[in-house]
């Protein structure tokens, strides 16, 4: 899970682009509920206060104090006519404003942002309170409060608004965190930041989120889920955006892919930000529908390119597969090999392109990417032979039986041709997938073995049953599948009855197989692979198979 983006200008003709919006911020003075006249100076210094120290700390756009202090010495016009005309002479695009109650013997001062263009609220600052007599600490923390909001807005937008404003110093330890998780795809660097954040204030919603978010990508779901509790009982008041991700995340950590879907789409109707629209992007692609998730994915990628690194790759990636989905291989091909140079790898790109290839029917092409991809560099971790494997298997599954076996086949020599003394893991499962799909079988269940015996995964134990299965144990296959049924534990997401639908579907049980395939979807399953992938390749042509895995409108 990944974000981003920041305003843009533009000039069109030499003149400023007439569309672009403001971001001048105009502060006026807070208005005085006390029915005490001897407050009115409140609410005047608070707008100078806060004025001079976001000028000074912000480096946002302020209409000087001293004009708006002008302004509001002229007592022949009501507050909003005044407000109305500073608005328009000094070209502000949002405006903030606020008021100043009596609580005992303490003052409170509340305060809001507002777009001038939409009349809309855009940030609401936690009340603050300080004696009647000095009311300093109030303003000082108003203005801590926007800073960080203003922060936020200008530097990290594709994050939603939709949250409180943290203070500026969790904002910037926030800030940190996030280019390290978006942009440098740095998960374990960033927790400290975000737990710094939270630290420092201790109702910033949004680090728990990205905080969270770290321990899922991580596979850390206790972690996650213990902090997802931890924000449902901060004693605050939810904004309807910050209950909105709270739903998400709940969602998530069940696998319910209708209510995350859901829940995304609240946020967007709350914030149209990169973030809530790749929350839509992504999970609508592994639910098979491209026609939500490609509008969501497309509103971002202006976004998502200003962040750069990781961010902008995972995007580029996400948009591919859902043009995939939708059928669009051609915009597919376009969007990989135009967006080659965000990729420090070109070999991933290039195997992205080969099923985009599949799709064209275009075999040459594919042909000259493998060649590409299998130099003669080393492959430690397996990731290059993997790339042209899964290319292969997105040609048989568009129908090209042909250029899939001779894709594997020249894997498989690349592969014999470059022995690892001391394979990796990750090596050694790129070697069993290539020599599965190529019909390799003793081959890929030796290496498969001694895989299980180093890391005892449900996918490497489904992926060695199927090979037994091929290899004529059957009764080795449905032991595995047994076992795989009475699994009984926290966060599978359906894995298990993935891989018991798989073996199912080998042993031809094609009926069961596919009610597994259903189950584990509603489990937490993400779809999009199933139309290739080698495990299941015994379901393709079955018409229930056919229809499960055929994309929506």
């Amino acid at each position: 899970a990944l974000w981003f983006g920041w305003p843009r200008s533009g000039r069109v003709g030499g003149q400023a682009a007439a569309s672009a919006p403001s971001s001048r911020l105009l502060i006026v003075p807070f208005e005085n509920l006390t029915g005490d006249a001897r407050y009115d100076n409140v609410g005047r210094i608070a707008a100078d206060r806060i004025a001079l120290r976001v000028a000074r700390l912000g480096s946002i756009d302020v209409v000087p104090s001293t004009t708006v202090m002008l302004a509001f010495r002229d007592t022949g016009a009501g507050r909003e006519q005044r407000v109305a005309q500073l608005t328009s002479v000094t070209h502000a695009g949002r405006i903030m404003s606020g008021s100043v109650v009596l609580r005992a013997d303490s003052v409170v001062l509340q305060a809001q942002v507002t777009d001038v263009a939409s009349g809309r609220t855009v940030l609401t600052m936690e009340p603050s309170s300080a004696p009647a007599a000095d009311p300093v600490a109030a303003i000082d923390a108003i203005a801590d409060r926007l800073l960080g909001a203003l922060g936020r807005q200008k530097n990290l937008k594709a994050l939603s608004s939709a949250f409180r404003a943290p203070t500026y110093a969790a904002y910037e330890a926030f800030a940190t965190g996030f280019q390290k998780f978006a942009r440098d795809n740095d998960n374990a660097g960033s927790r400290v930041f975000f737990a710094r954040a939270i630290e420092i204030d201790s109702t910033y919603v949004q680090a728990y989120f990205l905080l969270a978010r770290q321990y899922i990508n991580a596979g850390e779901f206790d972690r996650a889920d213990s902090l997802v509790h931890r924000i449902e009982r901060l004693p605050i008041e939810f904004t309807a955006g910050e209950r909105a991700f709270v739903d998400n995340y709940r969602a998530e950590l069940r696998g319910d892919f209708e209510a995350r879907l859901q829940s995304a789409q609240q946020l967007v109707a709350l914030d149209s930000a990169g973030v809530p629209l790749w929350l839509i992007g992504e999970v609508a692609v592994e639910m098979l529908k491209p026609g939500v998730a490609l509008p969501a994915l497309v509103a971002a990628e202006s976004t998502f390119a200003m962040i750069g690194g990781g961010a902008t790759r995972n995007q580029i990636t996400k948009l591919a597969e859902a043009r995939h989905e939708a059928g669009e291989f051609a915009s597919e091909w376009q969007t990989m090999s135009s967006r080659a140079a965000d990729f420090g790898d070109n070999d991933r790109v290039r195997g992205r392109m080969i099923g985009a290839a599949a799709g064209l029917r275009a075999p040459a092409r594919a042909d000259s990417l493998a060649q590409l991809v299998l130099d003669a560099r080393p492959d430690p971790r397996g990731s290059r032979v993997l790339a042209v494997a899964l290319g292969a298997m997105e040609f048989r599954a568009h129908g090209d039986s042909t250029t899939a076996q001779r894709l594997l086949t020249r894997t498989s020599a690349w592969l014999a041709a470059h022995p690892e003394r001391a394979p990796s893991p990750l090596r050694m499962y790129a070697e069993t997938v290539v020599r599965l799909s190529n019909g390799e079988l003793d081959s890929a269940a030796t290496t498969l073995a001694r895989l299980v015996r180093q890391t005892p995964r449900i996918d490497l134990a489904g992926l060695l049953a199927i090979a037994e299965l091929a290899r004529g144990n059957r009764e080795r296959a449905a032991i595995v599948a047994d076992s795989l049924g009475a699994l009984r534990r926290k966060w599978l997401f359906g894995e298990h009855t993935y891989w018991r639908a798989a073996i199912h579907g080998a042993l031809g049980d094609r009926e069961l197989a596919v009610q597994l395939l259903a189950q584990a979807h509603l489990e937490g399953q993400p779809m999009q692979t199933w139309h290739f992938t080698e495990e299941l390749r015994a379901l393709h042509g079955f018409a229930p198979f056919e229809a499960m895995i055929r994309p929506a409108p």
